[in-house]
């Protein structure tokens, strides 16, 4: 069974670019967001998540995972299960992906 990458491209739903709708709800709806990720990592699912580093109404906004799954309609299952997904809080783009130049170890430093 051959393994490949894919990235999910995270972006908030159109709703959640407004800052006075992020309840307290929606926080704990983020929260689990984050639990889903880490636990898909400690299955060996996950090789990174991250986001960028802005306010919700800023376009630019966007959050991104590489896992590795056996095909893509795996990888597009998988990320029906993440809680912010599931509550409409963001929205996924799966893609194939191949990871080029790598540096990892910089991370270190």
């Amino acid at each position: 069974m051959e393994t490949n990458l894919f990235i999910n491209y995270l972006t908030l739903t159109d709703k959640y670019k407004d800052p006075d709708n992020w309840t307290q709800e929606v926080k704990q709806v983020i929260e689990a967001h984050g639990e889903f990720l880490n636990s898909l990592g400690n299955k060996g699912t996950l090789i990174f998540a991250g986001r960028t580093v802005l306010n919700p109404e800023d376009e630019n906004l966007f959050g991104i995972t590489v896992i590795k799954a056996t095909t893509i309609d795996e990888a597009k299952q998988l990320f029906k299960n993440d809680p912010a997904i599931k509550a409409n809080v963001q929205q996924s783009v799966v893609l194939p992906f191949s990871l080029g130049i790598q540096f990892f170890t910089n991370l270190k430093q």
